[in-house]
């Protein structure tokens, strides 16, 4: 079973693989971090997947008064 742990800046190279494995148009490291340090009304958080101490996916969103948009989400075709 996968453990989820919320993402913070750090994880942004992770993120940036996870997404290489699964978009033909991914997106780069420095944008996933400054989506997660950006001090904006509508700031960005979300979860990252661990299997056996690997990561395996992430999900992405953000929230503004009483909607939530979903960035993006990915994990791992194997």
């Amino acid at each position: 079973m996968a453990k989820l742990e919320p993402l913070h800046s750090f994880h942004a190279q992770v993120m940036a693989i996870i997404h290489q494995h699964c978009f033909a148009k991914a997106w780069r490291e420095d944008f996933f971090s400054q989506m997660l340090t950006e001090e904006t009304i509508c700031p960005a958080f979300g979860w990252i997947a661990w299997q056996d101490g690997t990561p395996v996916g992430f999900i992405l969103a953000r929230h503004l008064v009483n909607q939530t948009e979903l960035l993006t989400f990915a994990v791992l075709p194997s």
